[in-house]
């Protein structure tokens, strides 16, 4: 009886578990630096370094750490353990304005250890963890050209649609951006309601990530000025207004911070499509070059003609797609 328990503890064991943030995250990190070296921005590589540090620190620090919602890449999830060694590993998000929404990030597998159903039996023992917790969907989001599409489709993940990331490293070539001279004027706190009807009207990959664009985004808010004061961010927004005062044609903001990458959004009504895209990022741009910024970057639906059109006539370039899926849960009672 002896030398059969011994046995059992000697034999190899491997398996998904949940993640242990004391034991795991320096893994985890070095997993994620190696599957997604090619694709990590800065904020990636901040939350990989930040993983490495609270795996160095102990788990107290991880766990003020995530009670205080002050970081998204320190949430929990599972691992694949193969003999003593964390060779996968899927994050898990609770959506903050969505009720029963989840966001699965990070899911990745040490290359050796591909095609062998890691990924599959992570994933599945995510869902049913998620459902456990009454969650009612999940999202994720994939490159447009990677093998996993096909692998989410199998489990029910749908697609809610595509967003390019473009990026722009040099001065803007403003005198190339086609523009029709509309006029635009600088956004007001009081365009709040409008201009959350405005995001509203585009594809749902477009409407946020990691979590979906809500109404109090748009609803100004001390905190949030308060919060853009701490971190010397600057928020600079035109519009193009619409037929009538509950419509705005256009929008263009342009998110600068110190030291850092200019960030841009553009949004453009549907029937105006075609219109008011050079206007509105011919005016941002200018701005980035009163700055003297030498690199912004931006994300938009993917597919928007007019849009990338003005893109690439600034200098824009893509460098990847990825695609928002969905699964929707249905928990024991549902219809």
């Amino acid at each position: 009886m002896v030398a059969r328990i011994a046995l059992e503890m000697d034999r190899p064991r491997s398996g998904p578990r949940p993640l242990n943030p004391g034991r795991d995250l320096g893994a985890v990190a070095d997993l994620l630096e190696l599957v997604f070296r090619r694709e990590l921005d800065a904020t990636g590589r901040q939350l990989i370094r930040e993983a490495r540090l609270i795996s160095r620190a102990g788990p107290l620090i991880y766990l003020l750490t995530f009670l205080s919602g002050t970081s998204l890449g320190l949430s929990p999830g599972f691992v694949w353990d193969e003999d003593g060694r964390v060779v996968g590993n899927v994050t898990l998000l609770r959506s903050r304005n969505r009720p029963g929404g989840w966001r699965m990030a990070n899911v990745a597998v040490y290359p050796d250890y591909r095609r062998r159903g890691i990924a599959t039996r992570l994933l599945n023992a995510a869902t049913q963890h998620i459902r456990r917790l009454e969650g009612r969907s999940i999202n994720l989001q994939v490159g447009e050209d990677s093998p996993a599409i096909m692998l989410y489709g199998r489990l029910g993940f749908e697609s809610l649609g595509a967003v390019t990331h473009w990026r722009l490293e040099g001065r803007p070539r403003l005198d190339q951006i086609l523009a029709s001279g509309q006029p635009l004027s600088r956004a007001h706190k009081s365009h709040w309601a409008v201009l959350w009807r405005l995001f509203s009207s585009v594809t749902r990959a477009a409407q946020g990530w990691p979590d979906q664009l809500s109404e109090e985004d748009f609803r100004p808010s001390f905190q949030r000025w308060v919060a853009d004061m701490m971190m010397g961010r600057s928020m600079h927004r035109w519009v193009a207004s619409g037929a009538t005062a509950a419509v705005l044609d256009g929008y263009v903001q342009l998110e600068t911070a110190s030291g850092l990458t200019s960030r841009l959004t553009l949004r453009v009504r549907p029937e105006a499509s075609g219109e008011l895209e050079g206007d509105l990022l011919l005016r941002a741009l200018r701005q980035v070059a009163h700055r003297g910024f030498t690199r912004a970057v931006i994300e938009h639906p993917a597919g928007d003609v007019a849009a990338e059109g003005r893109l690439r006539e600034a200098g824009f370039r893509p460098y990847r797609t990825l695609v928002l899926m969905r699964l929707e849960i249905e928990q024991q009672g549902d219809a």
